[in-house]
């Protein structure tokens, strides 16, 4: 080991050195710059406002996870935890249908963490509640840095036995669901860490992510006999998902040669989605099967969104 090697001192700093007020400079902040929050949740979350209106009363913040319809909120206290901040995310709450629930706090008193740990251990696993401790950091001169601690979430062990019986009630295929989509993302993880902050399957046959474009989300997916990966225009509104479609389409050449093969582009008269895709054969119940699978699956979006990053970039100012 090198005695000479220097390194640096991480020191905490007054958080409102940082961010003077909550309303006006920490919560347009986090808007904008969810990434920290979102790795320490090992959620992707794509906020969509601030200020957000419940009642004569107005939310912190807003969204969805990424590449879903599941809303989360936050609320946002740079301070100690209290009774009136509790109150108004349980208001919040009921007020949003959210099913992730989280509170950013400078300090959180264990009475709280109590409260949100009682609140998982009686929700259903479509619940969440999540308590995160913010603070500021520094090494040295540089620039400070956020750090997201997250004090109380939901319980594992009960929340996955839920989720088991849930997988249960779908027999064997569900539960070899859950494990394929666990092993996926333990592999993403390894070779495109950016893309989710997922790290659990769902019993389900797709696994959608923000594309960083409201109401579009890259997705990959199996059937009994095929893998697909996708870019979904999922929007409710189903003129921006044909206004956006034809664009792509309007470059098809140019995005087909830069994928390296043809891409199937779905958008069937009436349908709410609008689709491109990329197939191939697979039989999903072939567990010797998966590595390669999942092989495919990344090596296909790696291609896809290089291929139109583009042009969701042009998107993302004209629409």
């Amino acid at each position: 080991m090198n005695s000479q090697l220097k390194l640096g001192s991480l020191k905490t700093i007054d958080i409102r050195n940082v961010w003077k007020d909550e309303a006006r400079d920490f919560t347009p902040w986090l808007l904008k710059n969810v990434e920290e929050l979102s790795a320490a949740l090992g959620l992707d979350l794509e906020l969509h406002q601030a200020e957000h209106p419940v009642g004569k009363f107005s939310l912190d913040l807003i969204g969805v996870i990424g590449g879903t319809q599941d809303r989360v909120i936050i609320e946002n206290q740079l301070g100690q935890s209290d009774h009136t901040h509790f109150g108004q995310l349980l208001t919040y709450a009921g007020g949003t249908d959210a099913k992730y629930v989280v509170w950013i706090a400078s300090k959180f008193r264990d009475e709280y963490i109590s409260a949100i740990k009682w609140l998982n251990d009686g929700t259903t696993e479509d619940i969440n509640f999540f308590a995160v401790e913010v603070s500021a950091v520094q090494i040295g001169d540089s620039l400070p840095a956020p750090l997201f601690k997250v004090v109380a979430q939901p319980n594992e062990w009960s929340k996955e036995a839920k989720a088991n019986a849930t997988a249960a009630i779908s027999g064997e295929r569900g539960q070899l669901q859950v494990e394929f989509w666990d092993k996926y993302l333990t592999r993403v993880s390894e070779v495109r860490p950016t893309w989710t902050s997922s790290r659990r399957g769902r019993p389900q046959n797709w696994f959608p992510v923000s594309a960083k474009l409201q109401g579009t989300s890259y997705c990959v997916a199996f059937t009994g006999t095929q893998l697909k990966s996708e870019l979904v225009f999922d929007s409710k509104d189903m003129d921006l998902n044909s206004q956006r479609f034809y664009f792509l389409q309007e470059h098809k050449d140019e995005i087909e040669k830069a994928f390296g093969s043809p891409l199937i582009w779905h958008f069937p008269e009436g349908n709410k989605q609008s689709i491109l895709r990329s197939v191939a054969p697979a039989d999903f119940m072939k567990q010797d099967t998966w590595d390669d699978a999942i092989e495919w699956l990344i090596d296909s979006q790696t291609r896809l969104r290089s291929a139109v990053e583009r042009y969701l970039q042009e998107l993302k100012q004209t629409t």
